[in-house]
């Protein structure tokens, strides 16, 4: 596992520095998909670095486990993602001159955002030399089945269903002919060997995921296969006991915003401290730009330890 660290270039470096740990986004699971490849545009990516940077804060961020090495990456796999965001925290703090603390935030993008809320479901056992103090996600995907179900037959919906079908086969030893049509375990492979970095690919993508647009590429009843059931309730992101920073595009086609208000439903019910804000006119991407000033705010205000805010009497319907 590789990745990209960004260090404040002022501050005052005889105090430890809090660390804000970064989820990218999909970019595909094939070897060379990582974005410590393409450094300039790993941290062109990273929404709301400078503002981060600004607040004396280090940015460290993960390519997941896997990615860049044999390629066997665990695709929306919640404990592996979760862990590549902690394990990323961690290793900074031994760079010489970055003068890391072990308080750490985290902070994705899609399925970023998924490896964030992992992390705050795991850092408690996971890393106890470790200080979580919040989560922030945007464009995230939480409940995998009734997003599964909804985008399931749209190009985007083919493309990310054979990302993860493909992951978790290798990943978990899940048989991928028990979910994926014989016809289409062709196109399911071509398209776990793409990576999402560009224009040029996501038109091959398209093309690919085009020719099962209508059925897609599984099988009937694929929540009742027993081992993927439970690879499904098991990658979707359970309630959470520390802050929660949430944004949704209101025109977002790929996680829908319906979806996550449930999510958010079921944080508040739990008495967690949650931040939603839903963004209008924005889509799955436009998303994480739009939310990047907020996000920082939230961010800096719990490395302030100020008390953590909460939208759980805003109305979600």
């Amino acid at each position: 596992m590789s990745g990209l660290v960004a260090i404040p270039s002022a501050g005052n470096d005889a105090a430890l520095r809090p660390i804000a740990s970064w989820g990218h986004g999909t970019t595909g699971i094939a070897s060379d998909c990582a974005p410590s490849f393409r450094p300039a545009q790993g941290f062109a990516d990273i929404a709301g670095l400078d503002g981060l940077l600004t607040n004396d804060i280090l940015v460290v961020a993960t390519d997941y486990q896997g990615l860049g090495e044999d390629g066997r990456t665990g695709y929306l796999a919640g404990a592996s993602e979760g862990q590549a965001l902690i394990d990323a925290a961690r290793a900074v703090r031994r760079i010489p001159g970055a003068h890391a603390s072990n308080r750490f935030a985290t902070w994705g993008f899609s399925q970023g955002g998924h490896a964030s809320l992992f992390a705050g479901a795991i850092a408690r056992r996971y890393a106890p030399d470790m200080h979580l103090v919040g989560v922030a996600a945007v464009s995230a995907p939480t409940e995998l089945l009734p997003l599964m179900k909804a985008d399931i037959g749209t190009l985007g919906g083919n493309v990310i269903a054979s990302y993860a079908a493909w992951s978790w086969s290798k990943t978990y030893h899940a048989p991928l002919g028990a979910i994926v049509k014989s016809d289409a375990r062709a196109t399911v492979r071509r398209i776990a060997h793409t990576c999402s970095l560009n224009l040029a690919d996501d038109i091959s993508l398209g093309l690919d995921a085009l020719a099962f647009q209508d059925e897609g590429f599984l099988k009937p009843n694929v929540a009742k296969q027993r081992d993927w059931q439970s690879l499904i309730a098991r990658n979707s992101v359970p309630v959470l006991h520390v802050p929660v920073f949430l944004t949704q595009g209101q025109l977002d086609m790929f996680v829908r915003p319906t979806i996550t208000r449930d999510y958010v439903r079921q944080l508040c019910r739990a008495d967690t401290h949650v931040v939603y804000h839903e963004i209008p006119l924005a889509s799955h991407g436009g998303a994480a730009a739009a939310s990047a000033v907020q996000a920082v705010a939230w961010l800096a205000g719990r490395f302030s330890d100020r008390s953590p805010p909460t939208t759980c009497t805003t109305s979600l319907e």
